[in-house]
């Protein structure tokens, strides 16, 4: 899982402490109950982490970590809307997750589209 250009400061890869907050987190997101509404909060996951491993994570680090456990598949069907991290309770709440990350894809896609092309002259409407 790579860094990102211009940001590698704050996105370089997790390291092996935060590999093992990583299965940390997983565990306790496993040992919820499923469901939207059973949600965990990126800040409760950082005060979590903070209180048991004695770790202060931020809010960048945290979601990398989320990035890391999704990419190994520690908790399978692992959601997140504005109300928090959960796991799937049902195959209707894992659908609309993956539709909401496909549109977020799709929405930066098309902000790249439109900077290239008017960064490279036009002023034309895409």
């Amino acid at each position: 899982i790579m860094s990102l250009k211009g940001f590698e400061d704050i996105t370089s890869d997790v390291s092996e402490d935060e590999i093992a907050i990583s299965k940390w987190v997983a565990d306790c997101l496993l040992k919820r109950p499923a469901g939207k509404k059973n949600a965990a909060t990126g800040k409760k996951i950082c005060s979590a982490v903070l209180k048991e491993l004695g770790v202060k994570l931020t809010d960048i680090r945290m979601r990398k970590i989320i990035q890391y456990i999704r990419a190994y598949n520690l908790v399978p069907r692992l959601c997140s809307t504005q109300t928090g991290y959960f796991i799937a309770g049902n195959d209707q709440e894992w659908e609309n997750w993956k539709i909401s990350m496909r549109q977020r894809i799709r929405q930066q896609q098309y902000t790249l589209a439109c900077t290239e092309y008017f960064g490279d002259g036009n002023n034309e409407k895409l």
